[in-house]
């Protein structure tokens, strides 16, 4: 995983000012880094499959995070007892 470009992702989205700067000019701001040109392309790309990568995740996301967490949660299973119905004849 690159470290560099997750610190500058986490800067980036916990500092509006630098968010800002990086939606005015992004090509400035990658300059200032220390990325590499793989990382500052993938940026530049916006593209979600290719800033994966750079991080070096596998193509379906962070191998150790479930899909369905992934999702925003877990799949509940019912804690209620299941009803019985009986027909009559």
């Amino acid at each position: 995983m690159s470290d560099n470009l997750s610190h500058f992702l986490v800067d980036l989205a916990s500092s509006p000012d630098q968010m800002r700067a990086f939606l005015v000019d992004p090509t400035r701001v990658l300059d200032g880094t220390s990325l590499s040109p793989g990382e500052k392309a993938a940026l530049l790309a916006r593209d979600g499959a290719q800033i994966r990568a750079a991080l070096g995740e596998k193509k379906g996301g962070n191998p150790t995070t479930s899909k369905a967490s992934r999702k925003g949660g877990t799949k509940k299973k019912s804690g209620g007892k299941s009803k019985k119905t009986s027909k009559k004849k």
